[in-house]
């Protein structure tokens, strides 16, 4: 049977249901349980190194031995959860050899209990949230936060006045506790997963259970549900309307955490301002103007500005969000590993200690390697290009319309390749740093990832603009020559003169013909640069949404065609009533893999769907009630609901986990285009327009159905991604100045710059030079404009202040007046204890945990099975 908590959670999700959708008599499985955790053991006998050198024997551990440490094992991972206080369950229906899924959920009671040490640990760092009085009211009253204090007394008595006026000082409970005691709102889904997630995987030291599935070596992983009825009201609300308003972001807020809602008011606030370059970039495309002064000095001011307003905005949201300052709450990584615990020098805290030049010593390990792969990545992009020039631009002899193709199928498949060896590299080696910090850890993830992204995208461009276009000459006689020798042909032309060979020269040997190159250099960077914006925003999409799709539709229709095939090959037929549907199932599930238990389920619920209704679930329920969990009392849960919930914990096993990096890697990208090489294609705002309009649905489409729920994380910014826009925007005013020049028409042109562009470099450094100076000045304007004018956050606090002070003289006089200083604080109490609590250092090891639990039964059958 289910946890006691249950009927807990289905009070919980259906008052957080009423508020955001219609009512509705179906509850989606995921609001049963927190998280999924896959505990995994080997089954196998395992070869192990030899233990004698000089004999050279191996040891092979016995199938008994392997069950005994999957059994402590296992009995250590529920013994964590029992400290904590979590409830968990064991379907056998997911059972399968070597692997367990424990659906995990945590108590109101124990939750509240998190939720009040992390506010208590939030105000102490200086979070500082709005309280939800009405913003255009600056004044205080007792009624604005009667919502958030009411009790038993009258709300015009002394003492109510009171503590509604030491309520709104900012509190970190005042949202949170009633009078008496209890919740005075339901927790959003994300804040509870938020806090379970954080406890899962955190240190024991720091009173978590140490479960992160990088740290705990029988921990596969552990995810969130997706709650169905959500999701598809979500991707059902974006596709009918043409924005996004706040209360959808304040809905993906509540349901996935502030990150992914901060990410989606970024696209949204950057996809408003790219209203301008596209406006400004269609004009000049039909007018035909291409390397313009102007639209170079309009897309870096527009850049500037761009960059400085979003910083504005993330702080206003964070300021409205709470999280403003949460750089100052120093959340801890599960992937650190300190040398050790040591007092703090001020405070006397007891504290991680990791020394200081250890970390350094390992970033000097570290560099190399990212430097060389960086090297190795860059290698591989310039063999790319090096491919696509003389298949493009040199190549003229048999089947040169399909050979064309040859460098863009080699840059799909390689590029993939390449970056996920690179982001594999990052990855390690940022863990053998060992930031002890989620916000560092991500900082220098962040920008190990923009480096290859950098890599990747840029580079081929900068070696055409800057190298290539200018050394053609050189590059056209050398290639010939090579060529010649190689293929034993004849070249014919003038290959004296490396000028006139740029013209005239070709190489032909009667099978293999090689030209010069003769494209005009303005149109070489136009096709070099619509390849990779055309081509990146449909491969993005593709990848993202279309290929994941179909893949999963595909292989779910595979699945349930050899479910068919199976079942009519042994003979099988299902069983009249309940039970034997019930004993097949469980039964199958248990010797086969996870898509066979998948399967099972789905014919368990006799072909329903997620919407459907099963006749016959109360006739199972009566004849085979579940056992009891080992943490709770039995409590009926309706059968139909247990299985859609196993078929979807199944289902979502399968998904890939997701990473904001990838998203945010993709529009700072994109905006590296705008900013960089919009002078030469003068659509590129108007093409990033459509993506983002698009990217806005196919991004929530792809996080509701191509990946597993992500886990909320809070933000306060876009971090390190805001440093490398505007490391972008300082390099726009460097390459929009080296492209005005080498192939505007400021300078006339010749025929020898309509192939190498104009090439003289000392007026080259003299623009750059200027045009330097010219983007500091212009950037320190802008900031100093902007900063004039009062952002909502700054008024929001000024109002908040103001609250906090007539709030504090109120409760002073008020409590004066009743003659007691204590009558304010008695909401307050334990609060001190809270704050003081200190991480018990005893064994995870849970006591109590009785050897009835399903976990124990499905380990030892596993190891009986021949």
């Amino acid at each position: 049977m289910w946890p006691r908590s249950f009927q807990e959670r289905l009070r919980l999700s259906r008052r957080w249901q009423a508020g955001s959708h219609p009512p509705s008599n179906d509850l989606d499985p995921s609001e049963l349980v927190d998280f999924v955790l896959v505990f995994r053991y080997p089954v196998n006998p395992s070869i192990l190194p030899p233990t004698n050198a000089s004999t050279g024997r191996t040891v092979v551990e016995d199938r008994s031995d392997l069950e005994q440490n999957a059994i402590e094992a296992y009995q250590e991972v529920v013994g964590r959860l029992h400290k904590l206080g979590l409830e968990w369950y064991v379907p056998t229906e997911t059972s399968s050899p070597g692997k367990l899924f424990l659906f995990v959920t945590c108590p109101d009671a124990v939750l509240k209990q998190w939720m009040v040490h992390g506010k208590v640990q939030d105000w102490l760092a200086g979070l500082r949230g709005i309280t939800p009085a009405d913003s255009s009211d600056a004044t205080v009253n007792e009624e604005t936060h009667i919502g958030l204090t009411r009790g038993d007394h009258s709300p015009n008595s002394p003492r109510h006045a009171a503590d509604a006026a030491a309520m709104t000082l900012d509190h970190p409970l005042a949202y949170l506790l009633q009078s008496d005691g209890q919740t005075a709102q339901v927790i959003p889904p994300a804040e509870r997963l938020r806090l379970v997630y954080h406890r899962l995987t955190a240190r024991p030291e720091e009173g978590g259970a140490g479960l992160h599935p990088d740290v705990h070596p029988f921990i596969e992983t552990l995810y969130p549900l997706h709650n169905k009825q959500f999701t598809r009201h979500w991707i059902k609300t974006w596709g009918t309307k043409w924005l996004i308003n706040h209360h959808d972001l304040q809905r993906i807020r509540e349901y996935l955490g502030e990150e992914i809602a901060l990410y989606f008011a970024f696209l949204q606030f950057y996809f408003l301002w790219l209203l301008p370059p596209a406006f400004v970039g269609l004009v000049w495309y039909l007018q035909g103007k291409t390397y313009s002064a102007p639209m170079a000095l309009f897309i870096v001011c527009w850049s500037i500005a761009f960059v400085d307003m979003w910083a504005r905005r993330e702080t206003d949201i964070a300021v409205y969000w709470g999280t403003r300052h949460l750089g100052r709450v120093r959340e801890p990584q599960p992937l650190f590993q300190p040398d050790g615990w040591s007092r703090h020098p001020i405070t006397h805290e007891l504290e991680p200690y990791f020394p200081l030049w250890k970390r350094w010593s390992r970033r000097m390990v570290t560099l190399p390697l990212i430097m060389a792969g960086s090297v190795f990545l860059a290698g591989v992009v310039g063999f790319l290009f090096a491919l696509q020039t003389l298949t493009d631009e040199h190549y003229s002899g048999p089947g040169q319309a399909y050979v064309t193709y040859i460098p863009m199928i080699l840059y799909s498949i390689l590029m993939a390749k390449a970056g996920e060896m690179y982001t594999g590299l990052a990855k390690r080696l940022n863990n053998y740093e060992n930031y002890p910090t989620r916000s560092e850890y991500e900082f220098h993830l962040t920008q190990k990832i923009f480096v290859l992204s950098f890599l990747i995208n840029y580079l081929a461009l900068i070696i055409t603009a800057w190298a290539y276009i200018p050394f053609r000459a050189q590059v056209n006689h050398a290639l010939l020559q090579f060529s010649s020798t190689i293929l034993q042909g004849k070249i014919y032309g003038d290959v004296g003169d490396p000028l006139k060979e740029g013209r005239h020269g070709e190489l032909d040997n009667g099978q293999v013909a090689l030209k010069m190159s003769q494209t005009p250099a303005d149109q070489l960077m136009v096709n070099q640069l619509f390849f990779f914006v055309m081509t990146g925003q449909i491969l993005s999409l593709a990848q993202e949404t279309i290929i994941p799709m179909a893949t999963r539709y595909g292989t779910q229709w595979l699945q349930r065609r050899g479910t068919r095939s199976r079942t009519s090959a042994e003979g099988a037929t299902v069983g009249s009533t309940a039970h034997s549907r019930s004993d097949t199932t469980s039964n199958s599930a248990s010797n086969s893999d996870l898509h066979m238990a998948s399967d099972k389920v789905a014919e368990r619920s006799n072909g329903d769907n997620f919407e459907a209704a099963s006749t016959e679930s109360d006739k199972d329920t009566e004849e085979h009630p579940d056992k009891p969990t080992p943490s709770s009392s039995p409590v009926t849960v309706p059968p139909r609901l247990l299985r859609r919930l196993v078929k979807r914990a199944l289902r979502e096993y399968d998904l890939p986990e997701y990473l904001s990096y990838d998203d945010y890697s993709e529009m700072v990208t994109q905006f590296g285009f705008i900013v960089l090489f919009s002078v030469v294609w003068p659509l590129t705002p108007v093409i990033a327009l459509v993506n983002n309009w698009i990217e806005l649905r196919s991004d929530a489409v792809k996080i509701c159905m191509n990946v597993r729920r992500p886990i909320p994380q809070r933000a306060e910014s876009i971090g390190p991604w805001l440093d490398n826009l505007k490391l972008l925007c300082w390099m726009a005013s460097i390459s929009n100045t080296l492209l005005v020049y080498q192939f505007g028409t400021l300078l006339a042109p010749t025929p020898d710059t309509q192939l190498y562009g104009h090439t003289h470099l000392p007026t080259a450094l003299g623009a750059l030079l200027i045009t330097e100076h010219v983007f500091f000045g212009v950037w320190f304007f802008v900031r100093t404009l902007i900063q004039s004018f009062p952002s909502v956050a700054d008024k929001m606090l000024a109002l908040e202040d103001y609250r906090q002070k007539v709030g504090l003289s109120r409760a002073f006089s008020l409590t004066s007046a009743l003659g007691s200083t204590e009558s304010g604080q008695g909401d307050m109490g334990g609060l001190e204890n809270v704050a003081q609590e200190q991480p018990g250092g005893a064994s995870l090891v849970g006591h109590d945990i009785p050897r009835d639990d399903p976990g124990f039964e499905l380990i030892s059958s596993a190891f009986k099975v021949a």
